[in-house]
């Protein structure tokens, strides 16, 4: 094992090295089926050797309060465990209808086709920030397999047509479901009715990452546990998992 991370010619093999640890911690500690369990890893025992010195103070290296801690695992467990199929299933219909949204995507034009099913709704979606336009952009992820070219051609004959023109537009704020079941529940209430607004994706930050609300949770809560799980140590050449999992449910 130690030629082939070797072989990896990492700058710094922490990024590797210390998952490894923290999960082959957690089979022995036996949280993980035995098909899950690592060998032991060849650096136990000997990390000053293998990982370099840490040059920065890091951050947040004060604990958090167990009344703080608490809640905040619990619901990010509850979130990975119950929510995230819910989550990965909206976000996965968004990326199959995704393609669609690109100006330049022609497969399925049909300006005729998409004019007829755009007169046939009875209110269409207002763009956010209470402007007044349409947004093509969901008009277009819930259309029949037309792109949002079709769209756009659609919507310019349905504006000169006299008499019979657009559908009005929907109050500022309204919601943009998906065509996806929303399977967990809260009370025995649907937990979330997943909204095109959950799902799209934007551009963020400098660096003009693609991201969306579903997915931001959903990697936080992700992050939460993982941090949660690698709360180990490794101390005298044997890890020490962090603490187990708490087994509640939320309503």
């Amino acid at each position: 094992m130690g030629q082939h991370v070797d072989t990896l010619d990492l700058r710094d093999p922490a990024s590797l090295i210390r998952p490894l640890t923290y999960l082959w911690a957690w089979g022995e500690a036996g949280e993980l089926p035995a098909s899950d369990v690592l060998a032991r890893p060849f650096w136990i025992g000997r990390e000053s050797a293998v990982l370099r010195p840490r040059t920065d103070r890091g951050e947040g290296r004060e604990p958090l309060a167990q009344d703080t801690m608490d809640p905040l695992i619990w619901w990010a467990v509850e979130f990975v465990e119950r929510f995230s199929g819910d989550c990965l299933t909206a976000l996965r219909w968004y990326h199959d209808n995704r393609a669609r949204l690109d100006p330049h995507y022609a497969v399925g034009h049909d300006p005729a086709a998409a004019t007829t099913w755009l007169a046939s709704l009875t209110v269409h979606p207002r763009a956010g920030n209470g402007r007044d336009r349409r947004d093509v952009a969901y008009l277009t992820a819930i259309s029949p397999g037309l792109p949002g070219r079709s769209i756009e051609a659609g919507l310019a004959r349905l504006r000169r047509r006299s008499g019979t023109g657009l559908p009005p537009l929907a109050e500022d704020g309204s919601a943009k479901p998906l065509p996806v079941d929303c399977t967990a529940r809260i009370n025995d209430q649907p937990w979330l009715v997943p909204d095109f607004r959950h799902v799209a994706v934007r551009m963020t930050g400098r660096r003009r990452r693609h991201t969306s609300v579903l997915w931001n949770v959903l990697q936080g809560a992700c992050a939460v546990v993982i941090g949660y799980l690698g709360a180990g140590t490794t101390t005298a050449g044997a890890a020490h998992p962090g603490p187990r999992l708490p087994h509640r449910r939320a309503p």
